[in-house]
């Protein structure tokens, strides 16, 4: 009996040590976790705007493209399997009607916002690496913008009235009350004037892209002029981002 009332009051006294102690213990960094200080280097910024380029190739538990793909391609007539609710035949009707059951349009949504999550980091990362010129640090951001307004350009077109999260939000609560082409057309702009236009690698984002782009999301609004201004700038001298002319190769047609 001594021996239990003993084990008993040590428990209680490590308990009351316990509740008296604060929380502090909690918080920890997570080691093997990089934090966006670590990363504010030319070398690390870059490599988050590589990983904002890959967000391109798709996420989500079946790989979903952002830019197409199954679900999306399957919605006029370009697919031509599926075996009712079990396979994929449920995302046939896309062009027309959506059940409920359609799990593709959550993916669609997170995938796409997971872009936008990469390129709102690297902007955020951007704005505090010193180790980049003023012409560097402009490019890094022209190629993330014209990023952001892809996706977004993708969320706008298929849902309509989203939110907005840019890389200074911090309560990600937001609204969707919003016409969210103004900012789109914002960041296609800001890439039409601050990308170069040839680039040391030829799959990043350079001026005639961003202009093509730029008409894209004009011509969306019904500004047929705008559009048409930055459609000539392509048609008559747009070039690739490895200093090529733009177009079809010759011999082939469009």
């Amino acid at each position: 009996m001594k021996a239990f009332k003993t084990i008993l009051l040590t428990c209680l006294t490590a308990g009351l040590s316990l509740q008296s102690c604060k929380e502090e213990f909690l918080d920890y960094t997570p080691q093997g976790a990089l934090g966006e200080d670590m990363l504010a280097t030319r070398e690390g910024v870059n490599s988050l705007l590589i990983g904002a380029y890959a967000a391109l190739d798709g996420q989500g538990n079946y790989g979903l493209n952002i830019n197409g793909g199954t679900a999306w391609a399957v919605g006029p007539d370009n697919a031509i399997y599926g075996s009712g609710y079990g396979g994929e035949s449920h995302a046939m009707p896309l062009s027309t009607s959506v059940e409920p059951i359609n799990e593709f349009l959550n993916e669609r949504w997170k995938a796409s916002y997971a872009g936008v999550s990469r390129c709102n980091a690297v902007l955020r990362v951007a704005a505090k690496t010193k180790d980049l010129t003023d012409a560097e640090l402009k490019n890094i951001v022209g190629q993330t913008r014209f990023l952001r307004g892809h996706y977004y350009f993708e969320l706008k077109r298929m849902y309509n009235m989203v939110p907005w999260i840019d890389e200074h939000t911090t309560d990600f609560k937001q609204p969707n009350d919003k016409d969210i082409w103004p900012m789109i057309e914002e960041d296609f702009k800001y890439a039409v004037e601050n990308v170069p236009s040839t680039q040391p690698e030829a799959g990043r984002i350079n001026k005639t892209a961003a202009q093509a782009y730029l008409g894209k999301v004009c011509l969306y609004q019904k500004k047929y002029a705008e559009a048409k201004a930055n459609f000539d700038l392509v048609i008559n001298g747009g070039i690739t981002s490895r200093g090529k002319k733009s177009g079809p190769e010759p011999g082939v047609r469009g």
